[in-house]
Formats: C-alpha cells, sequence, structure tokens
C-alpha cells in the first residue's frame, strides 16, 4: 500500500469563495441612486394617480348629469333646484338617489365625509339674482323664492353651454347641500383639482375647465338659465 501524502488533504479541500464586504461608501451610494431615481419618478406617479382620479370625477358627473335629464322627463320636465322646503329641507342630491349609487357623490379627489363632494348651479353668476332673476343658474328653492325656484328644461335657450353641476365649493358649504357658484366669486372655486375642476352641463355632457375661466366674466353665459 502506498503510503499516504502528508500534503494529500490540503490538496482535496475544496478552496472557499472569497466574500466581497460592501464597503459603506459604496452603500451609500447605492442608497443615492435609488433615491435619485425615486424622486424622478414620483412626480410621473402623482401626475398619473391625479389623472385617474379626475377621470374617475367626470364619470361620477356624467352620471349626475344623466341622472338629473332622467329627473326631468320623471318630474314635467323640471330640473330640480338646490333644496326643497317641505317640512324638513330635501336637497337636489337625494332627488338622484333614485338613479344613481350614492358612491357616485364623492370625488376621489376631494376628501370629505359629507354626502356630496359636488354642487348645483343654484345661483348663476350673481348672488343678488340680477334684474327678475336674469342671472340666476337652476334655482335656489321650492317653493319658489325671489331667488327662483326649478328650471324647466324648456327655458334653458343652450343646454350645451349651461352649467349644471361640478366640483362644489368648499366656503359656506359643508357637503351637506352642494352649491356650486356663484360664477362671479372666485372665493367660491373647488379646491378639488388645483387649479380645474370638472363640470357637466344640461345637456348631460362633462368638461374639465380651469378655475381661473369658470370663475371669470368669459364664463357669464354658462351660468345664467336665460342668458345661456
Amino acid at each position: 500500500m502506498l503510503p499516504l501524502i502528508k500534503g494529500g488533504q490540503k490538496n482535496r479541500k475544496s478552496k472557499r469563495p472569497i466574500q466581497k464586504i460592501f464597503t459603506l461608501i459604496e452603500l451609500l451610494v447605492v442608497i443615492a441612486i435609488i433615491a435619485i431615481l425615486a424622486s424622478m419618478l414620483l412626480p410621473a406617479l402623482n401626475k398619473a394617480r391625479d389623472k385617474a382620479k379626475l377621470i374617475k370625477c367626470s364619470g361620477n358627473l356624467k352620471q349626475i348629469g344623466v341622472s338629473a335629464l332622467m329627473y326631468a322627463g320623471d318630474n314635467g320636465d323640471y330640473l330640480p333646484c338646490v333644496q326643497f322646503v317641505n317640512g324638513s329641507d330635501i336637497f337636489w342630491h337625494k332627488l338622484f338617489l333614485k338613479y344613481l349609487n350614492a358612491k357616485t357623490f364623492k370625488c376621489p379627489s376631494f376628501i370629505s365625509t359629507k354626502q356630496t363632494d359636488y354642487g348645483w348651479n343654484y345661483c348663476g353668476w350673481s348672488a343678488s339674482g340680477g334684474t327678475a332673476g336674469a342671472e340666476w343658474g337652476l334655482g335656489f328653492q321650492y317653493p319658489s323664492t325671489p331667488r327662483l325656484g326649478p328650471a324647466k328644461l324648456s327655458q334653458i335657450r343652450d343646454a350645451a353651454n349651461l352649467f349644471m353641476a361640478g366640483d362644489r365649493r368648499s366656503a359656506n358649504d359643508d357637503g351637506t347641500v352642494g352649491y356650486l357658484g356663484p360664477g362671479y366669486d372666485a372665493t367660491m372655486m373647488s379646491p378639488a383639482h388645483v387649479s380645474t375642476l370638472n363640470i357637466s352641463y344640461a345637456d348631460g355632457h362633462v368638461n374639465n375647465l380651469k378655475n381661473s375661466y369658470v370663475f371669470s366674466s368669459a364664463a357669464k353665459s354658462s351660468w345664467t338659465r336665460a342668458k345661456d
């Protein structure tokens, strides 16, 4: 028998792989690169998220517009005014629950726990109503007041130009009633989509408009039933 070679066992042993250990500086560099990439992607992700919310909101208002026309069809061509007084106030959005789900009144960009995130164009352009209510929108109350009651579709000359409902104001409205406007007062604009708001027109279509346009004299005819 051949004698064992003392060095044989060492030769048969496999070499251990060399483990590379990252230094603190290398780890910090990697973290910095990840942070830079995240900062580059975050605005794009936020923009995509806001766009999705805007589209969802527009879909809600489309359903509200269709429901308003269905309501008019069931009620002698009358659209609702903002509130009906018969011992207890019934607000416009409650009348549409026959046609749609209550969740439709929740805008994904307007975080609130109230009944509606949308407002009804009750007031039109002016808080005073102008001469014989010429600058009023779709009416304030039934039974009627000097600020007018419900409007008939037949009273609207250009339904494709008349604001009906949209992202509600937060000033003087906690979401129980749901007011849109008046148009002359820029403090009444909605904070829902930063610089724009979604609006449903009296013919049922929806548009996204800049706040600076909606609350300017350029849009006055779109606020009033008599001048649309």
